[in-house]
């Protein structure tokens, strides 16, 4: 079957805006890009018109977002494999986005070498391994590989999309190239869903892409005597360097030290859920 596209970008619904920022920029190279909300007709059947899609693309890029595989995207990942098989030029690529987890890789993707942008989506050494494994070539020594993305986070609860998250990612993420602190505060009465707001914000590749040092998750209630949230900051220091902290006398002494050398110059993602 003839090709019409270099490469088909399969992705959850929740990694549209990451996908498409990288769609562009290969469009802007020179390739030809399937991306279904550029391509897909309204009125047509679109499932359809994603198997012919799929079909016509010499390469599927696979990305992995911090919610892993969206359900439709299972399927095209699968179909994908199975092309691969039965025609072996075509190659199938997995992509880690942003705040995603290398344990996120479906079993079937693993013997495959993956592009890992969780550095963020800017990353010029991951983006030139995406455009030779589209192109079917050996990237060569590149740029020596960054450290991995860091967050120490609270396992993740069922979160229904609302505005309220796009409102709150776009202010942290336009604040990020501040010098100063940034403390964004969630308001409202109790079991209105701030957490899982605060942690689904944690997940969203803008917000890990601006905040690349990694996030750190603690939380400091109104019941807590001072000694208690020294513990929590000494918790955070020992998980991100690895060694046993200095003492501190109070929870102020040892948030400066952690905001300093200490956590390596993190920058903190401070969400204040009063």
């Amino acid at each position: 079957m003839m090709t019409d596209y270099d490469v088909f970008l399969s992705h959850a619904s929740a990694d549209k805006p990451a996908v498409e920022t990288l769609a562009r920029r290969l469009r802007d190279d020179g390739f030809e890009v399937f991306l279904d909300k550029w391509h897909l007709v309204p009125g047509n059947p679109w499932q359809e018109e994603l198997e012919q899609a799929l079909e016509a693309s010499r390469t599927c890029a696979v990305f992995i977002g911090p919610r892993g595989l969206g359900p439709w995207q299972n399927e095209e990942t699968r179909a994908a494999i199975d092309q691969r098989v039965r025609e072996h030029p075509r190659r199938v690529i997995p992509v880690l986005l942003p705040g995603a987890r290398e344990s996120s890789i479906p079993t079937f993707l693993r013997r495959l070498t993956w592009v890992d942008f969780r550095q963020g989506l800017d990353d010029p050494d991951a983006y030139d391994r995406l455009v030779c494994g589209i192109r079917g070539e050996a990237p060569g020594p590149g740029t020596p590989s960054p450290a991995l993305y860091r967050a120490k986070l609270p396992s993740r609860d069922l979160f229904v999309h609302r505005r309220e998250l796009d409102e709150v990612r776009r202010l942290l993420v336009d604040a990020a190239g501040e010098t100063v602190g940034i403390t964004t505060a969630l308001r409202g009465a109790g079991g209105f869903g701030k957490t899982a707001l605060a942690r689904a914000l944690c997940d969203e590749p803008d917000v890990c892409a601006a905040f690349p040092d990694g996030i750190l998750w603690t939380t400091m209630g109104d019941g807590l005597r001072d000694a208690d949230r020294v513990d929590r900051v000494l918790d955070l220091v020992r998980w991100w360097t690895d060694e046993e902290p200095p003492g501190f006398k109070s929870a102020r002494d040892a948030g400066t030290v952690v905001a300093g050398d200490a956590a390596g110059g993190v920058h903190f993602l401070d969400l204040d859920l009063s």
